[in-house]
């Protein structure tokens, strides 16, 4: 019910002065008089984004933004303008890959980095185009810099939800888009699989086209039952869980005072019995708000409360709303929904009171077809570029992930070996080896020198039933290793750079060992285990590895969590969700690389489905992880021991060469492996299947794009 009213909500034209009134006044009074009560900050907060800053109330407007950086620190200039924009009533539904791109037209400057970012908006084009401007100009960009020039952050706008639009500062669509490559790569990023291919919206077009045109009528009666129905049932619920509070905050029993009067009146309605004209219902939906909005946020918080069962706690009627909001189920979240709910738009909100937008709506279908143009052109510039034609616009382009310290790895156009690095006394089949640095050095050479990219060094075994380990154990483990590694001068001389992960599921773990200088999180549980390890992660602004498990070590082979109707399309989506959450958290989607979690939480049976429909697997993501590294990890798993009926190492290796083959020619990027030889000269013929099986139209020096996956 509170959909359908926030549906009304966000139909409304005017301004929404009275939720506008209710944030600046009421909310934030009480939350400065009790500033211990950070729960109400959260209110606040939230009822401020029913505000609309002195702008005329628009439906929102899905806005595909191009974001360019070459000066000063690149990345942190792209996140700290996302950041901006989300300040500025631009919420950041989906984002492309990250690009780092050759300069285009004035050859003598820095490469620079290029993304694209769908928005969700209420702000028309040419406030759109000033607030871009005003966050240009916070980061430093000068308003006569040399045109092509270099630039701290360069902020486009290349489609307006599927319109076109012309005045003497913006032209949309962008009239050169479809002149540069480093333009459409990320713009062919922003399509889920299902939103690529037509046949699967052969209604969406009418329903998108009527979503854009102005609401004109309403069914009377329908509206009528909404809105009583609606007023029933959260005046019920705030007799139900308000009693349960009494006495806890004079704020509540004031909110309470105000929501009983402000009963609904029946605001003017056509006299025909039948519908209402879109002025009448702008009036009504804007009435209904000025009543609704309060009594909707203390629905939510009090809900929330009740989920966590106050009646189980301890000194129940003692406990302030704070403390009861401080011990809310991890990680700390809560989802509110707003305008837009009803299309599937919703804020989470944490106990600091930092907002994180989860968008769930399908893209306008205007824009859809706009992108499905680009991706046409951008395939048509790589088979241009695999025939050696090129022109003006046209630069060399390569996927990258940026390493938090302004370096960017360069991942695309060949599979890669991630070396296993256990610092572990109780490793399934390698424990107690390299526990000292120095060993753990002589293999990490060995390693590297056998075709490994990447190094994964791990304290705490993961095996099924492995014994638990405090972080403070974990951190004595492997700190010294990654230093050592860090510091040892044949790695740091091998080209292309050598990447360390950190194998671990404790956050403080993760940050002690980036400190030392891995570059990477590998996180087995996918931050399921650590109700710290999003936030910190998205501070650390490291890639970070989401592999999909159930339970944990101890108990992941539990039969409730190995048993799957379809396992590509389950764990897809459990990925999907984990990766929700740490988007939530603030871990950008192009730092994000998913490992399905091969022998985790999985028979042997699933583990070969699971590989055998890694694209399906790969499908299922959403955008951009679709297009983003997938890592793999059968090495010497006992299913494979079985198979070929030996549990040697020795044997289990050949096997894991097939495995991982079959894991690369079904789209995986990166092999987790022991044996780095073996897997290397394994996946340089897959890697040359792949290539040969790939339409010579959408091959580019080594580069596949999506319709080969």
């Amino acid at each position: 019910m509170q959909r359908q009213i926030c549906a009304l909500m966000s139909s409304a034209v005017e301004p929404l002065q009275a939720a506008q009134n209710f944030a600046r006044t009421s909310w934030l009074t009480y939350s400065k008089a009790v500033p211990g009560m950070r729960w109400l900050r959260v209110l606040s907060q939230f009822a401020r984004s029913y505000s609309t800053e002195g702008h005329q109330m628009h439906a929102v407007k899905d806005v595909v933004v191009a974001i360019g950086a070459n000066q000063g620190q690149r990345y942190q200039n792209f996140i700290l303008a996302l950041d901006l924009l989300q300040d500025r009533q631009c919420q950041v539904a989906r984002y492309s890959r990250l690009y780092e791109t050759a300069p285009a037209y004035v050859t003598d400057q820095d490469p620079f980095l290029n993304a694209a970012v769908l928005l969700r908006t209420y702000l028309p084009p040419e406030a759109l185009l000033r607030t871009l401007k005003d966050v240009e100009a916070e980061l430093g960009r000068k308003v006569k810099a040399k045109r092509w020039g270099p630039r701290p952050i360069d902020l486009d706008i290349i489609f307006y939800h599927g319109e076109a639009f012309s005045s003497s500062a913006l032209q949309v669509p962008h009239p050169r888009w479809h002149e540069r490559s480093f333009v459409l790569a990320p713009l062919a990023d922003l399509l889920s699989h299902d939103e690529l291919d037509t046949s699967a919206f052969s209604m969406r077009g009418a329903t998108a086209r009527s979503a854009t045109q102005p609401f004109s009528y309403v069914n009377k009666q329908d509206l009528d039952k909404q809105c009583a129905a609606l007023f029933d049932e959260l005046q019920d619920s705030y007799s139900r869980q308000a009693a349960r509070l009494k006495g806890q905050s004079q704020f509540l029993q004031d909110l309470r005072e105000q929501f009983l009067q402000q009963q609904p009146t029946e605001g003017s309605i056509s006299s025909n019995g039948n519908a209402e004209s879109s002025d009448e219902l702008a009036k009504r939906s804007s009435q209904l708000l000025s009543h609704a909005a309060p009594a909707i946020l203390l629905q939510q918080v009090l809900s929330a409360m009740d989920k966590d069962d106050m009646s189980q706690q301890a000194g129940t009627a003692a406990e302030s709303p704070a403390a009861v909001f401080e011990e809310m189920s991890e990680p700390g979240t809560i989802e509110m929904c707003g305008p837009g709910a009803a299309e599937g738009l919703c804020t989470v909100v944490n106990t600091e009171g930092d907002q994180h937008q989860l968008d769930r709506r399908e893209i306008h279908e205007g824009l859809r077809l706009q992108l499905l143009a680009a991706k046409q052109h951008w395939d048509i510039w790589q088979a241009r570029a695999s025939a050696g034609v090129q022109s003006q616009g046209d630069v060399d382009i390569q996927c990258v992930l940026p390493l938090g310290d302004e370096s960017a790895w360069a991942w695309e156009g060949r599979s890669h070996v991630m070396g296993i690095l256990n610092i572990t006394p109780d490793s399934f089949s390698d424990g107690g080896q390299y526990t000292s640095s120095h060993k753990a050095v002589e293999q990490a050479r060995r390693l590297v020198a056998e075709g490994a990219t990447m190094l994964d060094v791990g304290g705490q075994s993961t095996r099924p039933h492995a014994l638990y380990i405090e972080p403070d154990e974990e951190l004595r483990r492997v700190l010294p290793v990654i230093r050592a590694l860090v510091e040892d001068d044949v790695l740091r001389a091998t080209t292309p750079k050598v990447l360390i992960s950190i194998d671990t599921f404790h956050a403080k773990v993760a940050a002690g060992a980036i400190e030392a200088g891995a570059h990477i999180v590998n996180d087995v549980s996918g931050g399921s285990l650590d109700p710290d390890m999003y936030s910190v992660v998205a501070k650390l602004g490291v890639p970070y590895i989401i592999m999909h498990m159930r339970g944990n070590p101890r108990t992941m082979q539990y039969s409730k969590h190995i048993t799957y109707r379809d396992i590509c399309a389950e764990v897809a989506g459990e990925v999907n969700e984990r990766v929700q959450d740490a988007v939530a958290a603030g871990i950008k989607p192009w730092m994000i690389i998913t490992d399905p979690g091969i022998g985790f939480s999985k028979t042997a049976q699933g583990c070969l489905e699971l590989m055998a429909g890694l694209q399906r697997f790969r499908q299922e993501l959403q955008p951009p992880l679709q297009k983003m590294p997938i890592l793999a990890g059968p090495s010497r798993k006992r299913f494979l021991g079985n198979i070929i009926g030996s549990q040697t190492n020795e044997a289990k290796d050949r096997a894991t060469a097939v495995a991982a083959s079959v894991c690369v020619a079904n789209s995986a990027d990166i092999i987790r492996a022991h044996n780095a030889a073996a897997v290397r000269d394994a996946l340089d013929v897959a890697d040359a299947i792949r290539a040969s099986m790939t339409p010579p139209s959408v091959y580019l020096h080594g580069y596949l794009s999506d319709t080969a996956r």
